[in-house]
């Protein structure tokens, strides 16, 4: 076990532990959009980021991503840390106005309009039903879709292209990638909603699939070792697909993975 202290709180955590895990063991809340508890932290938004005293020394780290150390002394809430989240809030409300869960940060932080040239939300770029890949002025680039889709799902579908301001999520070759598996998984995990996966595009996807046969896509998951979809690809009447929510009470393959993750720990 590792004491630290955070806000003046004492505390005992496993070794391992990030911060931010820390910190919610103890129902101190710290806000975040790049982090998902299945996923390796990247520490992209740094909203989390808190102040670290540690052998004398004064750090800002991302909780997300820095693991405890013994004596260590954490700041969740400050005028330095809310005014670099107000900084971080704006720069994101000014590239994407129109997403919610931006603008309920952005209020909670007392953010009423941003000081940046902001686009406004009609002009957003609707999502390209045949690649699903993220919309145009609701991806703030966290990157969780595309390292579920690589961690998780182990398909590589989806990736990162250019630098910079020219930075965007994109399919290989910006055509539907043979790998895809039609999960999900990249929106269930996205923040602010800029991928979508309807019904309509799960289906168009996995007809798509390079075989005679109809793969269920919990097959290709790799969750069941063989089954044919009965329904034509209509994932969203299907039982299997209600049944396996149920089971794991979130995305199938998220749930699938971090029980394998239990299981290898046990």
């Amino acid at each position: 076990m590792v004491l630290i202290k955070i806000n003046s709180q004492e505390v005992k955590v496993n070794e391992g532990t990030t911060i931010l895990e820390a910190a919610s063991s103890i129902g101190v809340t710290i806000p975040t959009l790049c982090h998902h508890q299945a996923i390796i932290p990247y520490g992209a938004c740094r909203l989390c980021t808190v102040e670290v005293e540690s052998d004398g020394k004064k750090r800002l780290l991302p909780s997300c991503s820095s693991r405890v150390e013994p004596g260590m002394e954490i700041i969740t809430d400050s005028d330095a840390l809310r005014a670099g989240r107000k900084m971080i809030l704006e720069l994101l409300l000014a590239e994407c106005p129109g997403v919610k869960i931006i603008r309920k940060l952005a209020e909670e932080a007392g953010i009423k309009q941003s000081r940046f040239s902001s686009k406004q939300p009609g002009e957003q770029v609707p999502a390209d039903l045949t690649r699903g890949v993220p919309r145009e002025g609701e991806c703030i680039l966290c990157g969780l879709c595309v390292r579920v889709c690589d961690e998780i799902v182990k398909a590589s579908a989806i990736g990162f292209e250019g630098r910079g301001v020219g930075r965007k999520v994109v399919t290989p070759f910006a055509a539907l990638p043979e790998n895809c598996k039609a999960c999900g998984a990249c929106s269930f995990v996205c923040p602010t909603g800029a991928i979508k996966m309807e019904a309509e595009l799960i289906e168009e996807r996995l007809k798509k699939l390079d075989t005679s046969e109809r793969p269920c896509r919990y097959m290709l998951m790799g969750i069941v070792p063989y089954k044919i979809c009965p329904n034509e690809y209509r994932c969203h009447i299907c039982e299997v697909d209600q049944e396996y929510e149920d089971i794991f009470g979130m995305h199938p393959i998220i749930g699938f993975r971090l029980e394998e993750a239990e299981q290898r720990n046990d």
